[in-house]
């Protein structure tokens, strides 16, 4: 960070500076059309010079605490919720590796908890009746309801993730 744009967050009493760089690994889809994968994304730090607090910022799509990114996650929720695939259909399809233990032979716990808990859209409120696939299906709405005009297919599911990340 340059000692212009430290002077401006200063001015704003703010006090960030520049901490360096993390690595974090995604796992899944970067775009649509692309196979699965496990890639590298740096994240850049940022201390507070007051109160040391520590911020981290990264590319759009990422959400704490999970390994996919917010477009592989909508993908798999599509899949699973409005197309009517199998949750072990839909993992093999969007995992990096393409086998899976004799522990998760048949589901994918990950698509309940994410119909359940993700943290966005934050003005979406379930209904506690609905089914996990009806929670799906509500967020896979809202994303697609941002995603250019046509047919929902991939393309139009990951490109509503980019405006509800």
């Amino acid at each position: 960070m340059g000692a212009a744009a430290l002077q401006v967050l200063r001015s704003a009493r703010v006090t960030l500076h520049g901490h360096g760089l993390r690595l974090r690994l995604l796992y899944g889809l970067l775009a649509a059309g692309q196979a699965p994968g496990t890639h590298e994304v740096w994240l850049r730090r940022y201390r507070c010079v007051r109160c040391g607090a520590i911020t981290t910022v990264g590319p759009r799509g990422l959400l704490r605490g999970h390994l996919y990114g917010v477009g592989t996650i909508l993908v798999a929720l599509w899949l699973w919720a409005m197309l009517g695939w199998p949750a072990a259909e839909v993992r093999d399809a969007l995992r990096p590796w393409g086998h899976s233990g004799l522990g998760c032979a048949g589901r994918w716990s990950s698509l309940g908890r994410w119909a359940r808990e993700l943290p966005w859209p934050s003005t979406l409120r379930l209904p506690p009746a609905l089914s996990l696939r009806g929670m799906a299906r509500r967020r896979v709405q809202v994303a697609l309801s941002y995603a250019p005009t046509g047919p929902p297919d991939v393309a139009g599911v990951m490109a509503g993730a980019a405006h509800v990340a």
